[in-house]
């Protein structure tokens, strides 16, 4: 008799596997971040999604024959048709699926060949991005508004600028990440030490104003904050996630703009922002590329090097200006009546004369 049930058919098993993957295989044997897991999680919830809307297939329905380069080639094309995504997040969520197959080849042998055909699958080229940070006077203009909304806003935003840092290193902050040297009899410079991508750890300095508030902070939370705390909470005292450090910034981005618009580009304003725009200024203050590396957690030097392009564009239009002041234009204009070929071509015959 033939087996009708979604088990016997294959359906459940990918749904399973998909699981082990989430749950064992990334944090387990690839020791991969919580961060990296949830983007990956992300992807196959859009996968899932992805074939619901245009294969009319459930959840429970996918079986593990349905993935294959065509639909995963399909699922790409939806991503940046649909959903409208950046070619970036088309090429974050194409390495989840490959990641996925590269487990699926030892979990699955069977379905080898439907593997290596995605795992043929490129990434898509994509243009030069373009960088999008503030000028001193704005980042200015927003952490005088964040000062005078609170201190645990202002030691946020003051933060995400002053030691240029990710949001996911922001929220993971404890009182034990810091080395505060405030006080009359301290000595040395206070810095903060952030974990970034792929948990690797550095220290950066942050200024003493910055420390200062800090401090404050960690004083006013009081005795039940431990060492290893999170040091920001939200409304519900549960540790400030991602959307409500965005949320606390765009609340200052919004009163700065509005008592001085002429300060502030169209774009919307992200924390991502505020760390674009302190290694601007950080190179425009004479710091190397190698410097801004260490100091922004990127691995190559080649990340950084997008940094140098745009202060090269600052120091032309700083040169400009000053060329504005200094230099004289031309102020001869030829005769109304003057034919301009016979102009040039007289001039032309003169000077190749006197050679």
């Amino acid at each position: 008799m033939r087996k009708t049930s979604a088990v016997a058919e294959g359906h459940g098993e990918y749904q399973r596997l998909v699981s082990k993957w989430l749950t064992w295989h990334l944090p387990k044997v690839r020791d991969a971040s919580p961060r990296t897991i949830r983007a990956y999680k992300q992807a196959f919830v859009l996968l899932f999604e992805f074939m619901m809307e245009e294969q009319n297939k459930a959840p429970t329905q996918v079986a593990l024959t349905d993935l294959t380069m065509e639909t995963v080639v399909d699922f790409l094309l939806w991503i940046e048709d649909v959903r409208e995504c950046s070619v970036a997040t088309r090429n974050n969520r194409l390495s989840a699926i490959k990641s996925f197959c590269w487990f699926l080849q030892f979990e699955a042998p069977e379905h080898l060949d439907s593997c290596y055909r995605i795992l043929a699958i490129g990434t898509k080229k994509a243009g030069a991005p373009r960088l999008k940070y503030l000028s001193v006077e704005a980042v200015k203009a927003i952490i005088d508004e964040a000062a005078a909304g609170g201190l645990r806003d202002h030691v946020i935003v003051q933060l995400l600028y002053d030691s240029a840092c990710r949001v996911s290193e922001l929220t993971s902050l404890t009182p034990n990440s810091f080395h505060l040297a405030v006080g009359r009899n301290t000595r040395g410079e206070s810095s903060v030490f952030l974990t970034g991508k792929g948990r690797k750890n550095r220290e950066v300095g942050i200024s003493r104003q910055t420390a200062e508030a800090v401090n404050q902070l960690v004083k006013k939370r009081g005795e039940g904050l431990g060492l290893n705390d999170p040091l920001f909470h939200g409304c519900r005292n549960e540790p400030l996630k991602r959307d409500g450090v965005a949320g606390v910034l765009d609340k200052y981005v919004m009163r700065a703009r509005s008592r001085s618009p002429q300060l502030f580009p169209e774009w919307k304003v992200t924390p991502h922002t505020m760390r674009h725009s302190r290694a601007t200024h950080w190179l425009n203050e004479g710091l190397t590329l190698e410097q801004i590396r260490d100091l922004l957690g990127h691995e190559h030097i080649s990340t950084t090097e997008i940094y140098a392009q745009v202060s090269d564009k600052a120091k032309s239009s700083a040169i400009a200006k000053q060329n504005e002041k200094i230099l004289s234009a031309a102020n001869y204009s030829p005769p109304e009546d003057e034919n301009l070929p016979d102009w040039f071509n007289n001039v032309f015959l003169i000077k190749t004369a006197r050679k």
